[in-house]
């Protein structure tokens, strides 16, 4: 699937899923290199970055995260090829981020009637930024659960969220997957285009805008990302406490009913035993001795535990 958008300086080409034949009419109309094309050709295994001066053309591989979104994996491929005439875009699922910047622009193109100015450069710094804000996006749905579970975690429900807790590090782990490896993509362009013979024309400087502008970008969400870590790692420390001191409780509880009914039982075999001379055993109201007996050690085995503070 193709989408073109014209602007009176440039042009935007977004594909989702190209053929091949696709691939070689975009080839041939924009002289793309050899090396580009194979790439585009199907998807990649990691991150990458390369600058062409000859072409004054940057050459992008990165991956968005899509925590959630139900049916898709944890996270999608976007290839970015940006020159000063033209951006081209090519992924292999369906982007929100993508697609509603699309529709953003197709509406500044009819309101502004060619009156919008921006290069291939200028597109392709909104494309990043809006990926970017599409990731912003998932953490705050996971900022959103972690609320959540932050509020249910003190009404008594630990246990269910030891499960919501590990979802929610799922997704964040999903998202730092996908985030961290941008750090030395962004880090290298940005020396690469620092280190062109044209970085001081005005080709130079835009891309050296962009690539700032797309790494400030991503130190933001890298950021909002650690915070996000330390506070799931406090929270499920603080869940596993309330766990434990639960569990503690129940145990305690457990315990001291056990040393209240071991008396008894204790009573109860004695008098049970088949001996010739048992005392009391044959006496009149006999059965309400011992049961009296096995009352009154009851009786005084919660008196000692209520002075030792346990059953407060």
């Amino acid at each position: 699937m193709r989408h073109d958008l014209l602007f009176p300086k440039s042009r935007w080409i977004d594909l989702q899923s190209p053929s091949e034949e696709e691939l070689r009419q975009l080839a041939s109309a924009l002289s793309l290199p050899l090396t580009i094309v194979e790439e585009l050709t199907s998807p990649s295994a990691r991150t990458r970055c390369e600058v062409l001066p000859e072409a004054a053309m940057l050459y992008l591989v990165f991956f968005v995260p899509a925590t959630k979104r139900p049916g898709q994996g944890t996270e999608t491929e976007v290839d970015l090829i940006i020159t000063p005439s033209w951006v081209v875009t090519v992924h292999y699922d369906h982007i929100d981020a993508i697609h509603k910047l699309r529709k953003e622009l197709e509406v500044v193109i009819a309101e502004q009637e060619g009156r919008v100015r921006w290069d291939g450069v200028e597109i392709g710094r909104l494309i990043l930024r809006k990926l970017y804000s599409s990731v912003r996006h998932e953490l705050a749905a996971i900022r959103s659960d972690l609320e959540t579970i932050e509020a249910q975690m003190y009404e008594g429900k630990e246990r269910e969220m030891v499960f919501a807790l590990a979802k929610s590090a799922r997704d964040l782990l999903n998202v730092r997957q996908a985030i961290e490896p941008q750090e030395v993509m962004w880090r290298t362009l940005e020396e690469q285009v620092a280190s062109l013979p044209t970085s001081l024309s005005a080709e130079g400087k835009a891309f050296s805008r962009l690539v700032r502008s797309a790494r400030r970008a991503y130190r933001e969400v890298l950021m909002e990302v650690k915070t996000l870590t330390a506070w799931l790692r406090e929270l499920r420390e603080t869940n596993n406490s309330l766990v434990s001191t639960k569990q503690n409780e129940v145990m305690q509880t457990l315990t001291i009913m056990a040393f209240v009914t071991f008396p008894l039982t204790l009573v109860s075999s004695i008098f049970g035993m088949n001996t010739k001379d048992l005392p009391i055993v044959g006496m009149p109201g006999d059965f309400w001795i011992v049961l009296g007996m096995m009352a009154g050690m009851t009786v005084a085995f919660f008196w000692y535990f209520w002075r030792k503070g346990w059953l407060r």
